[in-house]
């Protein structure tokens, strides 16, 4: 009787959290897709994926991405899923990109599906943290790290996105599971399914093939239950199950990367340089130049590893979170056995050891850390519970899933466009024919207002935005821009400042300024000028030219404890999706 009322709250809990992941994961999920406001996305590698498929003919089996910084096994995956959806006539797949200029909305459609399989796989991904736990230690420990997976702040960030990163944890974890069970057990069927599950994350996305390790790790752990001299131990990596395993892992790989087999010259050189831009080996990335300009962290975080140990690590989990993750790895040392040990903090600690050197490293790059570190809260969670009586260790418990949960749910909420939602106030309340200056490096999947002259001369001309090159030989840097929405259209004349000038505005006066930034993300450094001094040099220049405009709105997203975060490194005031858009007036 007790057994099943225990199986039956596992199974209660298990579907509770897996619906609390689901629910975090969902919400935002529509966030700058495609609409009247802006035919195009936000997310920079979302547009990398769309534009593998454009390339890509697999009806004749041309395979060939035209580019390969990344593996093309989700690709292909996702491409199939869409071609099967739209037989059954849920979306619309044109071969011709002008349709999707006139009809966002269709092409908006495809971006989801991309983000509902990412966040499948994520949610997918929850199961397997469960399942590895409950193999590690117990099945509480594994419904424990269920629960910090599924309120992981990076995570669910991270699955809010048509990318590769969702996907291959899901392979990585898999692969992690059937090594385990290898260790355990050593059945075939678990090299079989840990050779597949390698190939495939690698064939996602490179950094997958870092799993690897771990079906090393459970080989040795089960040799070693049956041979303890070291020459057998060497042996048996040639046993017939290790070449199977091989194998498996070889054919997953090319399936997912036919290119890799058909062009092998080419996918070695630019898998090379691929890891080089990543690693820093190849500077071609200013992100670590052009931030973090007024901050005693700058140069302190540039230091191997302390970036991701002291900033990124504790935004990525939660601070509270990470301080939890470090006693946990303490408690691991102390009291876990040997193979948690390795599957958790000796996996973390390697993989760490890998990107701690790099120069770009975006949040993404840690993701693989989260499951890991749910882990090790679990398991550290258990091991409390036996060494300190009482009921501190359980209010310590519930006070780090809140405040990870707050975290979260405060990221969660900057899935809003404040894009769109500065372009409805500038409809409403900039009269029609005013001036109006904007920053030069604003992206555009970051600013309300848009030169659309690129579009127009290509004939993808619509009733949102379009703007004409004005012939005017005084202001060579104005264009006509027409704002429509609803039926509604407005035209103002529109500059675009390049770190201005001092008399800048005088000789231009408009009547608005709209700054559309970042701040300190990278990706809205100015990359005209690699400078450090760069993006302050902007600043201290408008504010030296601009004594006679005051705010009157201003459109951000701020994410909880974002300044203290800030005052870890500058780069994690602004990591995520929607910007800081602020609207001055010129004074009467």
């Amino acid at each position: 009787m007790i057994e099943d009322k225990l199986k039956r709250s596992f199974r209660i809990a298990f579907v509770v959290i897996l619906l609390l992941g689901l629910a975090l994961r969902l919400y935002g999920i529509t966030w700058g897709l495609p609409n009247e406001l802006h035919p195009y996305y936000y997310h920079p590698d979302e547009a990398r994926l769309i534009q593998y498929m454009a390339n890509m003919h697999p009806g004749s089996f041309d395979f060939y991405p035209d580019d390969f910084a990344y593996p093309t096994f989700h690709v292909l995956f996702v491409g199939a899923i869409l071609l099967v959806l739209s037989k059954l006539g849920f979306i619309i797949v044109a071969a011709d990109p002008l349709f999707y200029a006139a009809n966002p909305g269709a092409f908006a459609h495809i971006i989801l599906v991309g983000r509902l399989i990412g966040v499948g796989f994520s949610i997918a991904s929850l199961v397997m943290v469960y399942l590895i736990g409950k193999h590690l230690y117990n099945r509480k420990a594994g419904i424990i790290a269920m629960l910090f997976m599924a309120i992981n702040p990076l995570d669910v960030v991270e699955s809010h996105y048509f990318t590769l990163d969702a996907p291959m944890i899901f392979w990585m974890l898999l692969c992690v599971f059937a090594s385990i069970r290898i260790a355990k057990e050593g059945e075939r069927v678990w090299y079989l399914l840990a050779g597949a599950a390698l190939g495939l994350a690698g064939a996602t996305k490179y950094p997958g093939l870092m799993a690897g390790v771990f079906i090393v790790a459970g080989h040795i752990f089960f040799t070693r239950k049956h041979k303890d001299d070291f020459k057998d131990l060497v042996r048996s990596f040639l046993s017939k199950d290790i070449l199977i395993c091989g194998i498996i892992f070889i054919a997953a790989f090319l399936i997912g990367v036919p290119y890799a087999m058909l062009e092998p010259g080419t996918f070695i050189g630019n898998f090379i340089k691929t890891y080089e831009i990543s690693s820093g080996a190849d500077q071609s990335f200013p992100w670590f130049y052009n931030i973090g300009l007024a901050s005693w962290s700058y140069h302190w975080n540039n230091i191997p590893f302390v970036y991701q140990l002291t900033a990124l690590l504790p935004f990525a989990f939660g601070i509270m979170m990470y301080l939890s993750v470090l006693v946990s790895f303490w408690l691991m040392i102390r009291y876990a056995d040997l193979r948690s040990k390795v599957f958790v903090m000796g996996a973390f600690a390697l993989y760490l050891l890998l990107i701690g050197k790099w120069i770009n490293v975006f949040p993404r790059y840690v993701l693989f850390l989260m499951p890991l570190g749910a882990l090790a809260c679990a398991i550290g969670q258990r091991i409390t519970l036996k060494v300190w009586r009482g009921p501190a260790p359980m209010v310590i418990f519930w006070l780090v899933i809140v405040a990870t949960f707050v975290h979260t749910v405060s990221l969660d909420y900057k899935f809003n466009d404040t894009q769109d939602q500065a372009y409805d106030w500038i409809m409403g309340n900039i009269a029609d024919d005013s001036k109006i200056a904007t920053t030069l490096w604003a992206p555009l999947r970051y600013s309300p207002l848009q030169d659309r002259e690129a579009l127009d001369n290509k004939a993808m001309r619509n009733d949102v935005i379009v703007s004409k090159r004005a012939n005017d030989p005084d202001s060579q840097d104005m264009t006509f821009l027409a704002l429509c929405k609803g039926g509604l259209c407005k035209s103002f004349k529109s500059y675009t400042m390049y770190n201005p000038a001092p008399d800048w505005f005088d000789k231009r006066s408009p009547d608005y300024v709209i700054l559309s930034s970042l701040e300190t993300d990278g990706v809205d450094a100015p990359h005209f000028d690699k400078s450090v001094d760069s993006i302050r040099s902007f600043y201290t220049r408008f504010a030296n030219c601009n004594s006679s405009y005051y705010t009157v709105a201003v459109f951000d997203r701020p994410y909880f404890l974002e300044s203290f975060y800030a005052l870890l490194d500058p780069r994690l005031k602004s990591l995520y999706p929607s910007p800081r858009i602020e609207i001055l007036r010129k004074a009467q």
